[in-house]
């Protein structure tokens, strides 16, 4: 006989019901804790253009704005409209500067974890943007930084789709060298994109040739994106707070409450048609591996069942994670879910930590099949030119002390960053002492 989880499916029912029985609200409650106050505020530059700054009012990052004000102050900065009334911030570092970074170039879309928003995730992007020679966009959901609206489940979907169709509509990405970078929590509107792209993929044709002619002719519909990564992803929202359905008992809050579960992820990764790179700490006890672990077998043993993705038949009778992609009729390229890092000594916020080298050799690795998969301008080759990265690197890895001074009706700096970019502990991360 399996345990009894009565009582913790209990309490979430009672949570519901204080909810107004409105699973939309209850995840805003429990999911969503946005740094209060944002840690940046956006100016208006003498050109008329956007600019973000640490927030010189707010004394808890002032030693962000001494050590990384010179990142943030790189990022251009895009106010986007979605389809549900709200204006999303977005910050973006492109590379290399000069001429049109996003012309046959990888493009990296963060969706962030949950208890930061985007200025906080900069000092990580811009490190990321060099080790990869890509541009890297880091956007706030709905209710964080500087985005307008609050935090909910639908909401945030409306944002990466928002998001996504600037990228290609107004900045001209190639969507096929679109990476979705999704951490933890951001893992549910990474998940919810890519299976909207796998699903209207279906039957369709890609236009690799003018990406701007790809089908978007409702406000819901989606690009076909390069690739997928997922870091310390969840399975679902209510599995993060209930045992795995190994536990034996039907009781459980994951059972009980299946049908008002949020951010399936769990039903969302069989629809990608696209590969996906899952990275998870072995030691998370946040969101423990098995999460990671049943995302990634969910996403190998997917079947297309026949269906066609662009001409070409999405899944082979192997069952190994190899799809099929038409090449525009001058052939069929193939694709597979690369194989998972599972990060020895990790928790839930250090998977680079552990081993910087490997986790950018896994990163270079994907970009590169992304950027030779979409090819016309690019060989996937590795950048030419890569920095050497090791634990405690001056421009990554030195920790400060905690900060929790300021709650403001939030939790200390300490806590609302627990769901810190890889790479970026608990602690805020400064060049410092």
């Amino acid at each position: 006989m399996g345990s009894c989880y009565c009582v913790d499916s209990s309490v979430v029912g009672c949570l519901l019901c204080h909810a107004g029985c409105s699973t939309d609200k209850l995840a805003s409650s429990l999911a969503f804790h946005p740094p209060s106050p944002p840690s940046y505020a956006l100016t208006t530059a003498p050109d008329g253009s956007r600019r973000a700054v640490f927030d010189p009012s707010n004394g808890e990052y002032f030693r962000l704005a001494r050590d990384w004000g010179a990142a943030l102050a790189q990022c251009e900065v895009d106010e986007v409209r979605t389809r549900r009334g709200n204006t999303v911030c977005v910050l973006r570092l492109r590379r290399p500067a000069a001429d049109d970074a996003y012309v046959g170039r990888a493009t990296l879309i963060v969706s962030h974890g949950n208890a930061l928003d985007a200025a906080l995730f900069v000092p990580f992007a811009s490190h990321v943007a060099h080790q990869l020679d890509a541009n890297v966009s880091v956007y706030d959901y709905s209710g964080y930084g500087r985005s307008s609206g609050v935090a909910r489940v639908e909401d945030c979907k409306a944002d990466i789709e928002a998001v996504v169709r600037h990228h290609v509509e107004r900045l001209g990405c190639d969507p096929a060298r679109i990476v979705l970078y999704g951490q933890s929590i951001g893992s549910g509107p990474t998940c919810h994109y890519a299976a909207l792209a796998g699903l209207g993929s279906r039957g369709r044709r890609s236009e690799r040739s003018d990406p701007r002619k790809r089908l978007n002719v409702t406000p819901t519909a989606a690009y076909d994106v390069g690739g997928v990564v997922l870091v310390s992803p969840i399975m679902s929202g209510l599995s993060v707070i209930s045992p795995p359905e190994g536990a034996n008992a039907r009781c459980t809050p994951a059972c009980v409450y299946k049908s008002c579960d949020v951010f399936k992820n769990f039903d969302a990764v069989a629809s990608f048609r696209c590969p996906a790179l899952v990275i998870h700490g072995r030691l998370d006890d946040q969101v423990p591996c098995s999460h990671g672990i049943g995302l990634h077998r969910l996403l190998v043993d997917a079947k297309g069942g026949g269906e066609r993705f662009g001409g070409g038949n999405i899944a082979d009778e192997s069952g190994d994670g190899t799809h099929g992609e038409d090449d525009g009729g001058d052939g069929t390229k193939t694709w597979k879910h690369p194989e998972p890092y599972w990060v020895k000594n990790a928790g839930h916020q250090n998977v680079y930590d552990a081993d910087p080298p490997q986790f950018f050799s896994r990163m270079r690795a994907f970009v590169a099949d992304v950027n030779a998969r979409a090819g016309g301008g690019s060989d996937g080759a590795p950048p030419k030119t890569e920095v050497d990265v090791h634990p405690g690197d001056e421009k990554v890895g030195k920790v400060c002390k905690s900060l929790s001074a300021g709650r403001d009706g939030g939790a200390p700096i300490a806590e609302r960053a627990r769901d810190a970019p890889a790479g970026f502990a608990p602690q805020i991360m400064t060049r410092g002492g």
